[in-house]
């Protein structure tokens, strides 16, 4: 792995909400993405009660990682799940402002 700092690079995230078939989906088939035993594990739980439960529980998730990554990265993109953009603007409810406001 190399610094992408020092090349210039500009770090974004990209974050998904989608539910336990999605996150199976990404895991297995999609190269690069790892998504932990925790996480699915949670999913799980969450898609066992409900759809809905899932899709709440897949914000959740996000909005930790979110959390976790933001002082690294430049910016993130929240993909809205079954076209619901509500579900992927709740990522960002409550997140507070941390970078120093330059005057």
């Amino acid at each position: 792995m190399f610094d992408i700092d020092s090349i210039g690079l500009t770090n974004m995230a990209n974050l998904m909400n989608h539910g336990l078939r999605n996150a199976q989906f990404m895991n297995n088939e999609v190269p690069g993405v790892s998504v932990t035993d925790e996480v699915m594990e949670r999913m799980r739980i969450a898609s066992e009660k409900s759809k809905e439960h899932g899709l709440r529980e897949g914000v959740t998730i996000a909005r930790e990682t979110l959390e976790r990554v933001r002082h690294r990265v430049a910016g993130v993109q929240v993909s809205a799940p079954l076209g619901r953009v509500d579900l992927a603007l709740q990522v960002f409810e409550g997140l507070v402002e941390t970078r120093a406001i330059s005057s």
